[in-house]
């Protein structure tokens, strides 16, 4: 079972590797939705369910991929922090 779930977790890191943005797409992004809040850009990309199902399943790098697709970029106040916030107290966000 064990070599099962290894299988499935690389698996999947794969498949968000070849998903995830490059760095100048994060850029067109975040030039794209500039001056909005992370939950307006959610609703505009219309990625505001995927986010919140990500929340409430604890799937970090799900939500790490998304936040790149609305263009935050990671750094100390970025996409990384956001993501460690939330699941670090999951209640106070609604998850």
């Amino acid at each position: 079972m064990n070599a099962l779930r290894r299988a499935w977790s690389r698996l999947r890191r794969r498949k968000l590797a070849e998903q995830f943005p490059s760095d100048d797409e994060v850029s067109e992004a975040s030039r794209k939705y500039a001056g909005m809040t992370m939950n307006e850009r959610l609703w505009e990309a219309g990625l505001m369910n995927e986010f919140e199902a990500a929340a409430a399943a604890r799937d970090r790098d799900r939500m790490l991929l998304i936040c790149a697709r609305v263009g935050i970029a990671d750094g100390p106040t970025g996409r990384s922090s956001i993501v460690d916030t939330v699941l670090a107290n999951p209640a106070r966000y609604g998850f």
